[in-house]
């Protein structure tokens, strides 16, 4: 799984190795999907990312982030 920032967007590209649930969690965080790739369009960047790489982390989720 990677994760990259471009501008004010949070880009996941999980590659279907997220589970509902995980999936479902981060939709809750304001996430969109289209095809594999999650979206949230921040307004608060540093808050964001640290509320998503913290669930990512308690979910022993391995991933790369740029």
């Amino acid at each position: 799984m990677k994760i990259d920032i471009n501008k004010n967007t949070i880009i996941i590209e999980a590659n279907n190795l997220l589970k509902r649930y995980q999936t479902s969690q981060l939709y809750f965080y304001g996430y969109f999907k289209s095809e594999d790739i999650l979206f949230l369009k921040s307004q608060n960047l540093k808050t964001d990312i640290l509320k998503t790489i913290n669930y990512l982390d308690q979910e022993n989720i391995k991933y790369d982030a740029s």
